[in-house]
């Protein structure tokens, strides 16, 4: 079997290109949803008279989006204009000494990988959707515990730490910091105080 195409010579330290234009879609895609987050929430108030208001959490997301966007981005040129290569690791070449631990294999994305993102974006989506009829414990705890089994954790221990997880965010931000955190509006649920 040839050898692959990192390991000659003359391709030591570059991408190959379908790898360069998967980097530069996915920096496109965080700088986009960084700017239509931005966008979308400019009518939100930042800060009301009691804390934080709807347009903090979302403003510092998207502004986070596209600081890593543009960081991504200006690494993708800078990367793209250097004219060192990787080769042997010697004294004089410190990029090659650096790099010496790194995993040479290319990311593969398998069709399990891409379904497991989406039930995770899904989550997520159904965490917003929850989180005001279910209140916080609840909806953070089956957030969690989906999130923790999707990424391959035991069941049984996923719902312990789940729970434990929104008990210790709701005494660390609804009590010590008197964040006000939705209660659910369930009739089942809010008699039993979540």
């Amino acid at each position: 079997m040839p050898a692959p195409w990192h390991q000659f010579p003359a391709n030591q330290g570059k991408l190959p290109g379908d790898a360069i234009v998967k980097e530069w879609i996915g920096c496109s895609v965080w700088i986009a949803l960084g700017l239509v987050g931005l966008i979308a929430s400019l009518d939100l108030q930042v800060v009301t008279r009691f804390g934080p208001g709807p347009g903090f959490f979302i403003r510092g997301l998207t502004i986070a989006m596209l600081v890593l966007g543009l960081i991504q981005a200006s690494a993708l040129v800078l990367s793209a204009h250097s004219k060192r290569r990787l080769s042997q690791p010697s004294p004089d070449n410190v990029v090659a000494v650096l790099n010496l631990d790194e995993d040479e294999d290319p990311m593969v994305v398998t069709p399990g990988s891409l379904v497991r993102f989406g039930l995770l974006a899904a989550t997520l989506f159904a965490y917003g959707l929850l989180i005001e009829p279910a209140g916080f414990i609840v909806s953070t705890s089956l957030l969690a515990f989906s999130a923790m089994t999707l990424l391959g954790r035991p069941a049984m221990r996923s719902a312990v730490e789940a729970v434990a997880a929104a008990v210790i965010a709701y005494l660390a931000f609804g009590i010590l910091l008197g964040v006000n955190l939705p209660t659910s509006s369930m009739p089942l649920l809010s008699s039993i105080g979540l």
